[in-house]
């Protein structure tokens, strides 16, 4: 017996913010979550896999795009014609009341309803159960207490899209505990809501895939699904990558006797690195740290002259999405001290700081996300340096 365990498609992304990308490179974005689909449902096919399931966040919103619906009942029909079952349940972006909302999808596709029940199959005269619910609003409340123990079967398998319970979090996404998912017996444990891949237990698989692609620059790692196989008596799991889309985030630092010109070579020659074969698209951003002064190179920095010529010598394989850059802080004699600037960093700039100057606002799951990552806070802080280095060269170029 063998399955495909994916989550978090996100079908119908937007894709907002990606300003200046090329009508050819657009369409990629546009395909690109039905591309990563269709080399799934392929790799299903060549590997005979038994079922599939898919756990939440199939679509990016809860008002479902009915082209893209179209197009997933398409790959559907594809997979029910190799006799490949689908399991589905729905997510906090995707969520629906399905006693008023009806998805035509062929007879091979089992939608979970809002509240956990079990589906039995046999599958190769092995009878398997798959346990599983679809959220019927954005947030909701912990749902493991219903989920049954295991039944007397072959396989039981349990399908949640939710969130690690956390003390100081919102516990809005069927929040669970580790050791509860284990106290139910299951043989595995499919999850999503997060995604990049993370294996919380391997006595049973307790799995998040990933999702099958970045949805933006935040989402950097690795991107796929899991192949489960049954081998002696165990379901033993392997993660396969995707690359249809990738997003890369580049470091590169800057000495002072570099000039303009060179920094630009050096930067085309790391970001050609970037690109693999299998991608159609990758998506990059630069951060230069800026070690010493240089004029030109900010100056280029701050006017956009540098993107604009990157994206003109790239290759439409690659969009150069954004340049970003720190410094140390060197402005002539005027340099900050850099004690200072720690202590101004850990006083103002921790998480938790942050989190509760948000107040009310932190409700909103994609103002929580932005603010609990370290890359964006990181950055804020750097424009906050250059804006006091700013503010003190303009001082002391008052006063003389």
């Amino acid at each position: 017996m063998k399955f495909i365990h994916c989550a978090d498609l996100h079908l119908g992304n937007s894709f907002e913010g990606l300003n200046g990308v090329s009508d050819s490179q657009m369409k990629i974005l546009i395909d690109s979550g039905i591309d990563a689909l269709n080399q799934m449902v392929d790799i299903a096919i060549n590997e005979e896999i038994d079922f599939i399931l898919f756990v939440g966040d199939i679509f990016d919103n809860h008002k479902i795009n009915i082209t893209i619906q179209l197009k997933l009942r398409d790959i559907f029909e594809k997979l029910e014609k190799h006799g490949i079952y689908v399991f589905l349940s729905l997510g906090n972006h995707d969520f629906q009341d399905l006693d008023n909302y009806s998805f035509y999808f062929p007879e091979n596709v089992y939608v979970f309803p809002n509240q956990v029940s079990t589906k039995k199959v046999i599958i190769k005269n092995e009878e398997i159960a798959v346990t599983g619910f679809s959220y019927k609003k954005r947030w909701v409340d912990r749902q493991i207490q219903s989920y049954p123990k295991r039944l007397d079967v072959k396989w039981h398998i349990g399908m949640l899209h939710g969130s690690v319970f956390e003390e100081d979090n919102l516990q809005n996404y069927a929040p669970f505990k580790v050791s509860e998912l284990i106290s139910k017996n299951y043989d595995y444990w499919a999850l999503g809501h997060i995604h990049s891949y993370h294996e919380l237990s391997t006595l049973p698989s307790i799995i998040y895939p990933g999702s099958l692609q970045g949805k933006n620059n935040k989402e950097i790692t690795k991107k796929g699904f899991v192949i489960v196989e049954s081998k002696d008596g165990k379901l033993c799991p392997r993660f396969r990558e995707l690359t249809v889309l990738k997003w890369v985030t580049l470091n590169l630092k800057v000495v002072k006797e570099q000039t303009f010109s060179e920094i630009e070579d050096t930067m085309i020659k790391s970001i050609e690195k970037q690109t693999v074969e299998e991608s159609k698209l990758v998506i990059v951003s630069v951060v230069i740290n800026v070690l010493s002064p240089n004029a030109e190179l900010v100056k280029n920095l701050q006017n956009g002259y540098m993107l604009r010529s990157l994206r003109r010598r790239m290759d439409e394989k690659i969009f150069i999405r954004k340049i970003s850059y720190t410094t140390e802080a060197f402005f002539g004699d005027n340099m900050l001290d850099e004690n200072i600037l720690l202590d101004v960093k850990n006083k103002i700039f921790e998480k938790s700081i942050i989190l509760n100057l948000l107040g009310n606002l932190k409700e909103y799951e994609f103002i929580e996300e932005y603010f609990k990552n370290e890359n964006e806070l990181e950055d804020i802080f750097e424009k906050t340096k250059l804006k006091l280095s700013g503010d003190i060269d303009s001082y002391e170029n008052f006063r003389s």
